[in-house]
């Protein structure tokens, strides 16, 4: 018996490699897809970072509220020590970059400054606060009674504004309370 050769047409050859090529297509998109995904958690985990010191610093401009104001004479129209008297020019005072500058660290607290804490590592700048007397004044109030708080004084009333940025300076979260005292 004689076995005849046949010709071979390199048909599976061609087939392996389409399919080889088709693997590596759809293994380099989803190297690519893993890849922004880890970016968005890296984003997501710095704008986290961001939003807790921000409300780190927002807590200890509570307790600095708590522990140390007592007079207004320690809130000036022009934000010494980030106590500051309520704008006249429209803007409020955190967003008035001539009275606040956020990036230079110029009349505002940083995290830790007035309690001991502290500071946060690993942050591209520590976060900081400001501190802003507000005025709620009524027909009926005098200045050492409100209405209802018979001969008690009224309460005080602060806006506290503080920023906090994550490990990156893109991340940046600003939060605002309103406190009474």
């Amino acid at each position: 018996m004689m076995i005849q050769a046949t010709r071979q047409r390199g048909s599976v050859l061609i087939i392996s490699l389409v399919i080889l090529l088709v693997m590596t297509i759809i293994g380099l998109s989803s190297m690519e897809s893993t890849i922004l995904e880890e970016r968005m958690a890296g984003n997501a985990r710095d704008q986290d970072l961001a939003f807790q010191a921000a409300e780190a610093a927002l807590r200890d401009g509570e307790t600095d509220i708590i522990a140390n104001i007592e007079p207004e004479t320690l809130f000036w129209t022009d934000c010494t020590s980030a106590r500051c008297e309520p704008a006249a020019t429209g803007l409020d005072v955190w967003e008035d970059s001539s009275k606040i500058d956020w990036d230079g660290v110029v009349n505002v607290v940083e995290y830790g400054d007035n309690t001991g804490n502290v500071s946060l590592v690993g942050l591209s700048s520590p976060p900081a606060y400001v501190m802003e007397r507000l005025v709620v004044v009524s027909p009926s109030d005098s200045a050492t009674t409100g209405a209802g708080y018979g001969s008690t004084p009224k309460p005080k009333w602060y806006r506290l504004t503080a920023r906090g940025k994550g490990l990156t300076t893109t991340a940046e979260a600003m939060v605002q309370s309103v406190f009474r005292k």
